[in-house]
């Protein structure tokens, strides 16, 4: 079974395939595991501010962002965490996609931001993005800055994982 499957308009994981590739262990391909560890620090830097919008704008809110299907990891993340070779949360199956998450706790988020689905982190619903423009400019373009890397990031560890996987 290959690691990634696509279908119609998406990617699914399979978790097994990207073991073999990769191996579940830290001596993950160099230049994979480079790119998660600097991907991961970038996470950590990015959860103070985020943390700052989302405790200003979150708990007031009626439509909740934080969903059942937002909470799986997709392959892209599972490429990213077993680089890293740590465990992906695992989501409810049978929790309906709708549902509040099954990680959302009362005061957000249980999962370190670093150990999140990557959408937990890019995604900014309208309330957030006003908040974001509330911030001041300097600090609103790094943050921007931040998120720009963290994608570029993640897009070149899924083509060297590519190449890893079909052993280019």
């Amino acid at each position: 079974m290959r690691p990634l499957r696509k279908g119609p308009g998406r990617v699914e994981a399979d978790p097994r395939g990207i073991d073999r590739v990769l191996g579940s262990s830290p001596s993950s391909p160099g230049l994979l595991r480079q790119l998660a560890e600097e991907t991961r620090a970038l996470f950590e830097s990015l959860d103070r501010d985020i943390e700052a919008l989302t405790q200003a704008v979150c708990p007031s809110c009626q439509d909740v962002c934080c969903i059942s299907r937002h909470g799986r990891a997709a392959a892209d993340d599972l490429v990213y965490m077993n680089a890293l070779a740590i465990q992906a949360p695992l989501g409810e199956s049978k929790r309906p996609d709708h549902a509040a998450c099954h990680h959302l706790g009362p005061s957000g988020c249980r999962l370190p931001r670093y150990q999140r689905p990557y959408r937990c982190t890019w995604y900014f619903c309208s309330p957030l993005l006003e908040a974001m423009g509330e911030m001041k400019p300097r600090q609103a373009r790094a943050l921007e800055a931040r998120l720009a890397r963290l994608s570029s990031l993640r897009t070149r560890m899924m083509e060297v994982y590519g190449a890893l996987d079909t052993g280019s």
